[in-house]
C-alpha cells in the first residue's frame, strides 16, 4: 500500500509565498529519488564501520576476500576515514546547495562539519574497533539527516552546523570506550573464555 501510494502520487508544486517555500502535494516518490546521493554516502558510511568491526572482531571474515587487514597504519586509516567524511560531506553539501542555503558562504563550513562527523567515527570503528561513535552517529545524525531529506523540515542547515561540535562529542565518547576497553582487557587478560 506505501508503495502504491508513492509511486501513485502526483509530482508535488513547488512555489514561493513571499519567504517562504510552498509544497502543494505529497513528496514521497520525490524526496527519496532526489536525495539518493545522501542515501548512498550513508551506506558507504555503514560500509565503512562495519568493514572496521567486521576486521576487528573477526565476524565473518572467511565470507570476505581481498579486504586489507586491520589494523591498517596510521595514514592508511586517515585515508579511509577521510574519503569517506569527505565524500559524505560533499554529498551533504551538494543537497544543501541544490535546496538553497542562505547564506551562500556557509556551504564550505557545512561540508567540514559534516566530513567530521563521519570521519570520527569511521575512523575509531576502523584504527580500535570502537563501537560507541558510530552507534551515536546512527543515533543522532542519520535519523534526523534522513527525516531532512525526506520532509525537508526546519533546522536542517543549522543541524549541520552542530555536526563539527557533535564529531568532538563522537572523539571524546571515543577517548572514554578506548579508556575503558584498555581497563577492562588488563583486568581481564587472564581469562582465556574457559576449558576447550
Amino acid at each position: 500500500m506505501g508503495t502504491y501510494r508513492d509511486i501513485a502520487s502526483p509530482a508535488p508544486e513547488w512555489s514561493e509565498l513571499g519567504r517562504h517555500l510552498v509544497v502543494d502535494g505529497p513528496v514521497y516518490l520525490t524526496s527519496y529519488v532526489g536525495t539518493w546521493y545522501v542515501w548512498l554516502a550513508t551506506f558507504a558510511v555503514l560500509a565503512a564501520v562495519e568493514y572496521g568491526l567486521r576486521q576487528h572482531y573477526e565476524l565473518g571474515n572467511g565470507q570476505l576476500r581481498n579486504l586489507p587487514p586491520v589494523p591498517l597504519s596510521g595514514r592508511a586509516t586517515a585515508v579511509v576515514a577521510g574519503a569517506v567524511g569527505g565524500a559524505f560531506g560533499v554529498t551533504v553539501t551538494a543537497w544543501m546547495a541544490r535546496i538553497g542555503v542562505n547564506p551562500p558562504g556557509i556551504v564550505p563550513i557545512l561540508a567540514v562539519t559534516a566530513a567530521l562527523a563521519v570521519a570520527v567515527p569511521v575512523g575509531a570503528a576502523v584504527a580500535r574497533g570502537l563501537i560507541v561513535p558510530a552507534a551515536c552517529f546512527l543515533a543522532l545524525v542519520v535519523p534526523v539527516l534522513l527525516n531532512q531529506t525526506f520532509v525537508g523540515g526546519e533546522g536542517g542547515p543549522v543541524f549541520l552546523l552542530l555536526l563539527g561540535p557533535i564529531a568532538v562529542g563522537f572523539a571524546i565518547v571515543g577517548v572514554l570506550e578506548n579508556a575503558l576497553r584498555s581497563q577492562l582487557s588488563g583486568r581481564f587478560s587472564g581469562i582465556d573464555g574457559g576449558d576447550k
